[in-house]
């Protein structure tokens, strides 16, 4: 069994895991379904610009190679994970989820069910793994994904990363995916080809075209070719590429997503004021 292989089938064994670790803990009927895995970048990762606001949780590796992972679920969701294992009432569990906030004890909640998490996916490695890997929960926070800087390192530096994800839901109610984001050096995966070399030079096509003979130019001329040439760094210069600006869709999207959220905020604050349900 390949590398790959081998990584796969122990992820996806800790994701079937997850439902009964995690049903247990809330004493609710939780389910896991449409497991994918998969190997990506940090940009592809966060090329959703309708990505909701995120729980993240950042845990540390250890064993046969140390380093970094991460958990990412909707923040809504968290909030309604985390009110469920401290027995919140359900509408303040609701209030919670659409205000999308995390702080106090339902932060220090959600930070138990991903402790959970982090042990489950632990056995899958100690049961079903050759190499020692363990992962241990460190702190919770939250993300905005349309403020991420892809070259900056927060969350997490750019690079390739292996995405272990799972839909869950409690009961008839989505709360959409669960993502547990490992670098893939961790799991000694090779990074994903940017660029072949078959790409780069085509077999078609001589890597040097081969210069015409001279002809007999008059030295006016000769000289003239010479005045010609001169500028030639200058205009290598100037014809340097711009750097790309983002495309006018890619732009509009994420102004949408941004006014989208700032007409909602408004509608729930001045029906806060009003004491009524403003839409």
């Amino acid at each position: 069994m390949d590398q790959r292989a081998l990584v796969d089938v122990v992820c996806k064994s800790g994701l079937e895991n997850l439902a009964g670790e995690i049903g247990a803990l809330l004493g609710q009927d939780l389910t896991c379904s449409d497991i994918q895995l998969n190997l990506t970048s940090k940009e592809d990762l966060f090329s959703d610009l309708g990505r909701e606001n995120s729980a993240l949780t950042r845990m540390a590796v250890s064993g046969e190679r140390d380093g970094h992972c991460y958990l990412l679920a909707r923040l809504s969701s968290a909030a309604v994970l985390g009110g469920t294992l401290i027995m919140l009432p359900e509408d303040m569990i609701e209030e919670h989820a659409q205000n999308g906030k995390l702080d106090g004890e339902l932060s220090d909640a959600f930070g138990e069910i991903a402790n959970i998490i982090a042990g489950v996916f632990t056995q899958a490695f100690v049961d079903k793994y050759p190499k020692s890997v363990r992962f241990i929960k460190k702190t919770v926070e939250d993300l905005v994904p349309t403020k991420i800087d892809i070259d900056s390192d927060e969350p997490f530096a750019p690079g390739h990363y292996y995405v272990a994800s799972c839909t869950m839901s409690v009961g008839d109610r989505d709360l959409g995916p669960l993502e547990f984001v490992v670098p893939a050096a961790v799991f000694e995966l090779e990074e994903i080809p940017t660029e072949s070399a078959e790409e780069k030079t085509s077999p078609s096509e001589p890597e040097h075209s081969e210069e015409p003979p001279p002809s007999a130019a008059t030295p006016a001329v000769e000289a003239g070719a010479e005045a010609r040439e001169e500028p030639t760094s200058e205009t290598t210069n100037a014809a340097a590429p711009v750097p790309a600006k983002p495309a006018f869709a890619d732009a509009k999207k994420l102004i949408d997503v941004v006014f989208n959220s700032t007409i909602a905020q408004a509608s729930e604050e001045v029906g806060a004021l009003l004491g009524q349900t403003l839409k």
